[in-house]
């Protein structure tokens, strides 16, 4: 594994002028709201703002503006979108973001640009993380965590489906957690790729991985209740836990209860004998005209 680059977006940034972040910062704001050029040509000039919270020189007009908004305004300032309107009112409103892709350098850099961004607006409020992501890279990982753990906001997590391997220690690193009636979550050892280089070079991973798999060993203990025997027993071994087994083992507080369930007794609907897939295919050559 080779450490990333710390190229995510920093506090500070978010501070500065809205045009200047979009062309100083790859993760800035402005991508928060996958702002087109086009887009950005056809905006309306700004409502101002009252004198009194320029003064406070803690968030820039146009994002200020954002925050103020509901989804209509959304809409509207989408000219229409509901999928690009409804993803700015989910940020800015209902401050909810998403990790549903791999654990990995770029992920993290726009998660951490969002929850810079969250933080500024409002340092007290809650953050709601849905996370449906199969894991990915320790150290990417390990970055995303420090920044949560290092904001002044609660961290509201949610395991959509699968939570696995990094994934699933950010879910338990949240402040409350929940699970959907289907999840799974899965922990497991800290994998590794062998590389060619000399053998004092070899021990030194190996001891390096060692630590940093005690490390994610601590923190899943931290988080859980469990004892370190306990949890190298269970990801010992790639095993995917319900959420009714993940809230028994600690990984989540809450499963989300389901609200409309079909109360059908099992068997009471009959299959017809011709729907069956081995006679679907006797029945179509059976019925099907016979060529001239």
């Amino acid at each position: 594994m080779t450490e990333p680059s710390d190229d995510g977006l920093d506090s500070t940034v978010v501070k500065q002028d809205f045009t200047e972040a979009v062309q100083n910062q790859k993760h800035s704001s402005a991508n928060l709201l996958n702002l087109s050029k086009d887009d950005k040509d056809k905006e309306q000039p700004d409502t101002p703002i009252q004198k009194d919270e320029e003064d406070k020189g803690t968030v820039p007009a146009k994002i200020l503006k954002f925050s103020k908004m509901d989804l209509d305004d959304f809409i509207n300032y989408r000219k229409g979108d509901p999928q690009k309107a409804w993803s700015d009112y989910e940020l800015y409103g209902l401050r909810t973001i998403h990790l549903n892709e791999p654990v990995r350098a770029e992920n993290v850099n726009k998660l951490i640009a969002q929850i810079n961004l969250l933080e500024t607006l409002d340092p007290k409020a809650a953050i709601k993380l849905h996370i449906n992501s199969p894991g990915g890279n320790v150290f990417d990982g390990l970055r995303l965590y420090n920044r949560m753990k290092t904001s002044s906001c609660p961290f509201h997590g949610i395991g959509d489906s699968r939570i696995a391997s990094m994934a699933s220690v950010l879910l338990m690193a949240c402040d409350h957690r929940q699970a959907l009636p289907n999840c799974r979550i899965l922990i497991h050892e800290m994998s590794t790729m062998h590389f060619p280089a000399k053998m004092g070079d070899h021990e030194q991973t190996f001891v390096n991985n060692m630590e940093l798999q005690d490390t994610l060993k601590q923190i899943i203990s931290d988080n859980t209740g469990l004892s370190f025997d306990d949890v190298e027993r269970l990801w010992s071994r790639d095993t995917y836990y319900e959420a009714k087994d993940s809230l028994a083992l600690g990984f989540v507080d809450e499963i989300i209860p389901e609200t409309s369930i079909r109360k059908l007794k099992h068997g009471s609907r009959k299959v017809p004998e011709h729907l069956y897939p081995e006679n679907r295919g006797k029945n179509y050559y059976h019925q099907s005209p016979k060529p001239s």
